[in-house]
């Protein structure tokens, strides 16, 4: 283990978020992304396996997520399971913790930190025991958020930034989905008759869905939509099968 005076060095002579990533990978730390945000924008700096944030947020899966509920909360320092511990038992939640395995990041830990009025989290997967490194490593990580606050707040316009005001599939969308999966054999003008709707507005709804979800087409959507539960349909009801059985993933 590397002791963490000689981490704390090497934070000393970080000029460059990526300089502070490195010396976050030699603790212990596999994925990384620091966000902060205003009313109506949240800015995120990030290093992540690709279609991660398409598929959490695109899924709304951060409405529902323990770890981002834990931030809302108020909590300044814990890790993925000690969120998912104490607000992770409703179905959403689990299905939120589900994303975050597809993508490797099984555990983690999550530093708030926070400059007057304005917030930033630091979030973290690792590999090894996240209560055993965040208690190794507490002041490094802690001074690696604060320094990537240092670094990254002062020019927020040159992160990636997405709206806050993001909500679920609307009910003409929800039904569109739901159209698609009952009558896959239909035509487009055919769902288009049957929803009451144009087909220039029917297709207008498919790419919408499809730019929510995170994917580039329809079908795409309509595949995410079934493996995640967020519509019904065979996926979803394998799900309530499962739960059923005791199954896990």
């Amino acid at each position: 283990m590397i002791r963490s005076e000689q981490l704390l060095r090497e934070l000393e002579k970080t000029v460059d978020p990526s300089d502070v990533e490195l010396v976050l990978r030699r603790a212990g730390a596999t994925h990384m992304f620091w966000q902060t945000w205003d009313p109506d924008t949240v800015y995120t700096w990030e290093r992540v396996p690709p279609g991660f944030f398409s598929m959490y947020y695109g899924l709304d899966s951060d409405r529902f997520c323990a770890i981002a509920n834990a931030m809302r909360a108020g909590w300044i320092c814990y890790t993925f399971g000690q969120a998912r511990a104490e607000l992770g038992n409703s179905p959403d939640s689990k299905d939120a913790e589900k994303i975050w395995n597809n993508f490797n990041m099984y555990d983690g830990i999550c530093i708030l930190q926070g400059f007057g009025g304005r917030r930033s989290l630091l979030t973290m997967a690792v590999t090894g025991n996240a209560e055993r490194l965040l208690r190794q490593y507490h002041v490094v990580f802690s001074a690696a958020a604060a320094r990537l606050d240092e670094l990254l707040a002062a020019d927020l316009n040159s992160l990636f930034r997405a709206p806050r005001a993001r909500g679920l599939l609307s009910p003409a969308e929800e039904a569109t989905v739901q159209a698609q999966i009952e009558h896959p054999h239909l035509t487009v003008r055919q769902q288009a008759s049957l929803l009451n709707v144009s087909v220039r507005t029917l297709e207008k709804r498919h790419a919408d869905i499809a730019r929510k979800l995170g994917v580039s087409s329809f079908p795409g959507a309509i595949v995410i939509a079934l493996d995640h539960g967020r519509i019904g349909g065979p996926a979803a009801d394998n799900a309530d099968e499962d739960s059923k059985l005791g199954k896990t993933n």
